[in-house]
């Protein structure tokens, strides 16, 4: 039951795509030319993180890398069809020698959800009472999820606004220097060059990590949803076939085949 985490090369993939993009569109000595503007970086940078300071609790900042290794990790042992596995064996195991021999299990199981689950059987907890509580854990679990999100969303939502008030501050100051007319279309491009920062962050960083931590959230849920499953099906006494039959209902097609095959 012990969950392993390794880097998601998706997201290597993403960047590269990212810079393949770019590099088409823009090219490397245009880019450094013409979109390369330290000032106007620290002003979306800067500006996007204080208004979301400003939004949020400190504690929200502190969590901001655990959720960056989150988004851009897996956990290789996380497949539903890994879980009907285990839960079915512990179903075999618990009708065949009681609750107490699973304490084994319940220790080294590292699924928080699963372990507080299965000590809930072991403690004889069973029916309505073990669901209801499973459930309130997996709402619980869902609300934490969405301050996730919308962090990375409020991130999204400020920084294309820093990069306009950038450009304002660049059409000022350009305004203010019409006695120059041959510096007028350098100084609208340093302008707008803001903008581009507000628009590349909230498109290409901050909304793919919400994301990516949304559909990670869906994941997560249905696999406890599974598990929830599993487990009242096992305090009901019932067989390791009807626990694997009604956790499968939660694979796909393929996934069904898959292990059926084992």
């Amino acid at each position: 039951m012990k969950q392993k985490r390794g880097f998601e090369f998706s997201f290597l993939f993403g960047i590269a795509l990212v810079g393949a993009v770019l590099y088409y569109g823009i090219g490397i000595s245009t880019f450094l030319e013409l979109f390369w503007h330290p000032q106007s970086l620290i002003i979306v940078i800067g500006g996007t993180f204080a208004a979301t300071y400003l939004n949020s609790p400190g504690l929200q900042i502190k969590r901001l890398f655990s959720r960056l290794i989150v988004a851009f990790s897996f956990k290789s042992s996380s497949k539903l069809s890994h879980d009907i596995t285990n839960l079915s064996a512990l179903s075999t195991k618990i009708r065949q020698q009681g609750l107490d021999s699973i304490k084994q299990e319940i220790t080294n199981c590292n699924d928080i959800f699963l372990k507080n689950a299965l000590q809930l059987l072991a403690d004889d907890i069973t029916g309505n009472t073990l669901k209801d509580i499973l459930i309130e854990n997996i709402e619980n679990i869902k609300k934490r999820h969405l301050q996730s999100f919308s962090f990375f969303e409020s991130l999204a939502n400020y920084a294309p606004a820093f990069g306009l008030l950038g450009t304002v501050i660049g059409l000022i100051k350009l305004l203010a220097n019409l006695q120059s007319p041959e510096q007028l279309g350098q100084g609208m491009a340093i302008a707008m060059v803001t903008t581009f920062y507000g628009l590349a962050l909230a498109n290409l960083l901050f909304l793919p990590i919400s994301g990516r931590l949304r559909l990670l959230s869906f994941q997560e849920i249905l696999q406890k949803e599974m598990l929830l499953v599993g487990v009242v099906a096992i305090s009901n006494n019932e067989s390791a076939y009807v626990v694997k039959e009604k956790m499968q209902m939660f694979l796909s097609k393929q996934e069904r085949k898959a292990l059926w095959k084992k």
